[in-house]
């Protein structure tokens, strides 16, 4: 638990000035409190003695004086906290952030959309609820507390000591409690990411929801899950009003006995009127700063439980890593080679083995075979998605191993069956190929895709927003879009994923020649799930199995007359 609060407290180091600025306002904020029962002494042992309406007047007003010092004071002592604790949090959600968009592939098939933007908000709000809000309340609190108590020491040593015989009461409660909480609050974090991905499952998937009437099925999967949340979001409270309760239970019985020790020594006249209302001045001052720790500690374990979620993903590693003396991969010819892949998701179960085939500067590749058969694996590897578990992959006759990611991946372009575009305008998802590109390029990139005439058709033409993942246009229309993309991106490596297999026959015949102008002079791979797509490429390349089982082009492998020909056939016939 410590480990995680000096961890996340390592967020605050570049905000050191600000936290110090802060500090000295504290200190003087203590002073400020400190002295306060000093004056409410003097009113009652001195102006009542003296009846001096002038010393009245002098000590009123340096008690008003002292207050509007305190709030110019506490103005600064809070600003300065909430920005250092707010630029620790921003900073905190950027590298988490950060981090996500760097893991591999691997990373987001086992973890869950609605989990991981859970712990991005969620769990980072607890975080900023305690450095923000706690955070600025607390450390003056515990500095007001201490200076105060050493107050009361001064003032009186015996009615001190029975002051202070309830704190090690209260703080055994506070971590017996701490340790449930932080507990629980894991608990129900998990309950909230279940919310989440259930709420991300059903939005992303509501045409098939609906399709099958399963409105009421979610409706209920929601309703149990929420009830869930519901019940441990209750017992959280629950442990929290035991807690607040005990506390201030124990604290009453505390300033109980110590009236009863003070009523006797103002009896036997050990201490004057005057004395007693300076002590019970302070006692009463103190008793905010021993409240405000003792539920800001709620927040502690809460935040404990929200930051081991969070470095959970942070601590992560990247299973796709860069060598360190990574260079910049130059601009390539696209020539491609496997050699001798092998490839497994888990380490025990092999989905490609032993991969060779060596593919040439500006050659079209089809690759068929069965579903499941480990083609689109095959691709991942080259843009490296994943890495090998075997073999080495050559570019231009260099293992991509040795250069960056980014440079690699800057030169293949893919189109997927299924096209991913983004709340915006079609300019902004153009543009997400290259986002320095022209509007000159734009429209040329356009043209090529065969979607610059209907983009112009429109009210607001480049400008017009498509909603969220392209909601607004067709998938025909989606699809150019993104070829509009890729073909601004100018890439030399192109993979192609069946990207017309959900297309109206209108469509396809525009994407087709659409794919031909982005093919053109360029490496390109296609899988291909209707063999009548891939009739004319240069070679075809048979993947059974995880294996080549046949390389050659479309008349030659009818000819052989085996796992190709087989597929065909089929085809024809469906």
């Amino acid at each position: 638990m410590f480990r995680s609060y000096i961890r996340i407290f390592s967020y605050l180091k570049p905000y050191t000035l600000k936290i110090i600025g802060s500090f000295i306002c504290t200190l003087l904020l203590i002073a400020i409190v400190i002295y306060i029962p000093s004056i409410t002494g003097y009113l009652v042992d001195d102006v009542l003695k003296t009846r001096d309406i002038r010393l009245l007047t002098h000590l009123i007003l340096a008690g008003i004086g002292l207050l509007l010092l305190k709030g110019v004071i506490s103005y600064f002592q809070v600003y300065l906290m909430v920005f250092a604790g707010e630029g620790a949090v921003r900073d905190l959600r950027q590298e988490f952030f950060s981090h996500l968009t760097r893991l591999s592939f691997s990373f987001f098939t086992k973890w869950h959309t609605g989990d991981l933007i859970s712990r991005a908000i969620a769990d980072i709000a607890i975080i900023r609820e305690t450095f923000v809000m706690n955070f600025v309340r607390v450390i003056p609190q515990i500095f007001i507390f201490l200076g105060l108590l050493i107050r009361i020491f001064i003032l009186n040593l015996h009615l001190a000591l029975a002051s202070c015989l309830i704190i090690p009461i209260i703080l055994v409660l506070l971590v017996k409690f701490g340790k449930r909480v932080k507990s629980v609050s894991k608990t129900l974090q998990g309950k909230v990411d279940n919310l989440s991905s259930l709420i991300n499952e059903v939005i992303s998937g509501i045409r098939t929801v609906k399709s099958f009437c399963r409105e009421d099925y979610e409706k209920d999967r929601f309703r149990n899950i929420n009830q869930e949340n519901f019940s441990v979001g209750v017992f959280r409270s629950k442990l929290r009003a035991i807690q607040d309760a005990s506390v201030e239970f124990i604290a009453v019985l505390g300033f109980f006995a110590v009236v009863l020790i003070a009523g006797l020594q103002l009896i036997k006249g050990k201490i004057t009127p005057g004395e007693l209302t300076a002590f019970f001045t302070a006692l009463v001052l103190i008793a905010e700063p021993i409240s405000t720790i003792s539920r800001s500690y709620f927040h502690w374990q809460e935040t404990a439980a929200s930051s081991d979620r969070i470095f959970q993903i942070i601590d992560t590693k990247e299973k796709v890593e860069e060598k360190p003396m990574a260079s910049d991969m130059p601009r390539i010819r696209g020539e491609v080679e496997f050699r001798d892949i092998s490839f497994s998701y888990d380490g025990r179960k092999e989905i490609l083995k032993g991969i060779c085939i060596k593919v040439e500067e500006g050659e079209t590749i089809g690759l068929v075979g069965k579903s499941g058969a480990g083609k689109t694996t095959l691709l991942s590897l080259i843009p490296r998605f994943y890495d090998p578990t075997n073999g080495v992959i050559l570019i231009d006759g260099r293992d991509i191993g040795d250069f960056k990611i980014r440079t690699l991946r800057e030169q293949i372009g893919i189109l997927l069956q299924e096209p991913i575009l983004f709340s915006g305008t079609i300019r902004e998802n153009i543009l997400y190929g290259r986002l320095d590109a022209t509007q000159e390029e734009i429209i040329k990139a356009s043209q090529l895709a065969n979607i610059h005439s209907f983009i112009e058709s429109l009210p607001n033409g480049y400008d017009t927003e498509i909603g969220e993942r392209g909601v607004k246009l067709s998938g025909g229309e989606r699809q150019r879009i993104a070829i509009a993309r890729v073909l601004i991106k100018s890439p030399r490596i192109i993979l192609l994923d069946e990207p017309t297999s959900a297309i109206d026959a209108e469509s396809e015949e525009l994407i087709h020649e659409a794919i031909k102008n982005l093919m053109k002079g360029r490496t390109t791979f296609i899988i291909a799930h209707r063999l009548s797509t891939v009739k004319h490429v240069d070679r075809l390349v048979v993947i059974d199995n995880g294996e080549v089982a046949e390389i050659g082009k479309h008349s030659e492998l009818l000819e052989k007359e085996g796992i190709y020909a087989d597929l065909f056939k089929s085809q024809l016939f469906m």
